[in-house]
């Protein structure tokens, strides 16, 4: 579960994040996942990130990496678990 997402600038004008993210399982979870975003109908960026154990529970800091140039939001958000083990 996301519990707070932030979205900012890196040095080189692209897109970059930091999401709390919540195991909710009953089991130590690892995962890849995606945010969309999108202004009304464009999507704008997306950003990846990943987790590794996380205790059932805990709750992590995870750093976003994207490839889109920044652009002001507001936004609409697409969060999508892409693959866990």
């Amino acid at each position: 579960m996301v519990e707070s997402v932030e979205f900012s600038s890196d040095i080189l004008g692209n897109f970059q994040g930091i999401a709390r993210i919540n195991n909710t399982a009953d089991i130590p979870r690892s995962a890849l996942f995606t945010f969309s975003l999108f202004k009304g109908e464009d999507l704008v960026a997306a950003l990846i990130g990943s987790v590794t154990e996380v205790p059932p529970g805990d709750t992590v800091t995870v750093q976003l990496i994207g490839l889109d140039p920044f652009v002001e939001g507001p936004y609409s958000i697409d969060f999508q678990v892409d693959f866990t083990f």
